[in-house]
């Protein structure tokens, strides 16, 4: 459908805006498939009337349609970083990190055709009607005029679009991220407690090795922890998608039949992925001294790569039964 002014939309996020088209291009159509953590939100500022020979979008008056969001570029960020450490390489690290958490983007207006390299753009799915739309520009206008300072914890890019489109300056990405940054740090220190109390174990060294029950505990709360960890971030996904559904029912946006094939499709992916991610958890235990490197990456990838092959292969699913 065409965009609209008030549309609330997400693309995968360029982390080479302006500088590479062709990667750009790249993450946008890798996003389609699910291989995406990060998303990037705005919200247009005009109605598309219509794609000029170019391809820019254009008003009904013929002028380039608009977006507010928090936005840089490649350039402009190695520019804000090389004048914030004047001259000084010993400053870099940490000129880089307060730009990263409190200064990566400036909430500006800018033109939809900067996204033309992007094939995928997502639009969440909302029922406004035109005094909404009205509402939600208007609020834009005002947040680009009088904006806070960007802060990736507590106003970021979707912060400020809620805060325009809803009213309330959430980001629930914030706290998926971070949670899933935090049971992937405890699925690690379980793996690495394995391996620790495997070769203490055989060294015949430590509290652990003098006092069995001691070893035996602390090998099931590893292996309980690793297990939890593994199959917790599915559960929480499936609990968010069947939050985001009843919403979209209470709108009415789309129908039962729909809704069933949704709900069917998260609880097989609760299946696939956190029981994978359970198997990948058993075997990175198994082979973590005789293999650390690929206990690792099982550890740490499978998870995220069983979570993309299902996300891909509903999508080319749902693409071939059209």
């Amino acid at each position: 459908s065409t965009l609209r002014r008030g549309d609330h939309c997400v693309i995968a996020v360029k982390v080479s805006r302006v500088l590479s088209p062709s990667f750009d291009r790249f993450t946008s159509f890798a996003s389609r498939y699910g291989f995406c953590v990060v998303y990037h939100h705005f919200v247009v500022l005009d109605d598309v009337a219509y794609l000029d020979e170019a391809g820019v979008p254009r008003t009904s008056a013929g002028g380039a349609v608009c977006i507010l969001e928090y936005t840089n570029t490649v350039p402009e960020a190695l520019n804000t970083v090389a004048v914030k450490s004047e001259g000084s390489t010993l400053q870099v690290p940490l000129v880089v990190a307060r730009f990263l958490l409190f200064d990566k983007g400036q909430c500006q207006s800018m033109a939809l055709a900067d996204y033309g390299d992007m094939p995928c753009i997502f639009l969440l799915l909302q029922r406004l009607d035109e005094g909404d739309r009205d509402k939600i520009v208007s609020r834009a206008h005002e947040m680009r005029h009088n904006h806070q300072r960007y802060n990736v914890f507590f106003n970021n890019c979707e912060h400020c679009v809620n805060s325009v489109c809803i009213g309330e300056s959430t980001s629930p990405e914030v706290g998926v991220v971070l949670r899933n940054m935090l049971l992937l740090g405890l699925r690690l220190l379980a793996l690495v407690g394995l391996v620790a109390g495997e070769s203490w174990r055989q060294e015949g060294r430590g509290a652990v090795c003098s006092r069995p029950r001691l070893r035996s505990i602390s090998t099931t709360l590893c292996h309980s922890i690793g297990l939890a960890t593994a199959y917790i971030p599915a559960v929480l996904r499936y609990k968010q998608a069947i939050a985001c559904l009843g919403a979209h029912r209470k709108l009415s946006l789309f129908e039962a039949w729909e809704e069933r094939t949704l709900i069917a499709k998260e609880r097989a992916r609760v299946l696939l992925v956190g029981g994978g991610g359970v198997a990948a958890f058993v075997v990175a235990s198994v082979i973590s001294r005789s293999l650390p490197g690929a206990a690792l990456a099982l550890c740490v990838g499978a998870p995220t790569a069983l979570d993309s092959t299902w996300t891909c292969a509903t999508v080319l699913w749902a693409q071939s039964a059209r």
